[in-house]
């Protein structure tokens, strides 16, 4: 079974559209967060430079049981998504652990090589089993998503190596297994880079 797939044209337009303009709404509540990825003091990975910390923006569509006004909007794409991931156990049972909407701005400096920290979500420590994560784009963008060959079974590495860089295109998801390395990066030619991230529990 593959553990990273991408798929393409996830909503239908119309519903894509809603969605994105929802996210885009001047009035739509993002909360600032000083550290976009997790929060570290040291970075552990001496041998990757090329990481830089970011602050960024968040909404929380779902966490800890509790739902934002907007996410009975955004709860029924997981069920489309899971259709077309080809991933029969999403297709048998899927439900959402967490999901938060990301809001990335340029920083100062930053490059192409350069993401933001790598991590494992705490979805995967805090809920045994075959969990997935689905990152959906709201627009094209630069910002690419790092995914990494490293696992969390094989602990913290002294190096991470990149396996794939996925450049951000409107209405086109990433389901990846949620013990992969993973990180994004900041925009350097657009201004924003917005997207969903879905914690998935499968059964």
């Amino acid at each position: 079974m593959k553990n990273l797939i991408i798929i393409k044209d996830v909503l239908p337009a119309s519903y894509w559209q809603d969605v994105y303009k929802l996210c885009s709404h001047l009035d739509f509540p993002w909360v600032y967060s000083p550290e976009i990825s997790i929060d570290v003091k040291d970075n552990p990975f001496k041998q990757n430079p090329e990481i830089v910390s970011s602050c960024g923006f968040t909404h929380a569509m779902y966490a800890d049981g509790k739902a934002s006004p907007h996410w009975d909007l955004i709860k029924p794409m997981i069920y489309i998504m899971a259709q077309k991931s080809g991933v029969q156990a999403l297709q048998k049972s899927v439900t959402t652990y967490r999901c938060k909407a990301n809001l990335q701005t340029q920083l100062n400096g930053s490059i192409k090589e350069n993401h933001n920290f790598p991590h494992i979500d705490p979805a995967h420590f805090d809920k045994e089993g075959d969990n997935w994560i689905f990152l959906y784009y709201l627009h094209d963008c630069d910002g690419e998503t790092f995914i990494f060959n490293e696992t969390a079974e094989e602990g913290l590495p002294e190096k991470l190596t990149i396996r794939k860089r996925i450049m951000p295109k409107a209405n086109t998801g990433i389901l990846f297994r949620d013990n992969i390395f993973h990180a994004s990066s900041n925009p350097v030619h657009y201004k924003r880079r917005m997207n969903l991230n879905f914690n998935l529990l499968v059964g």
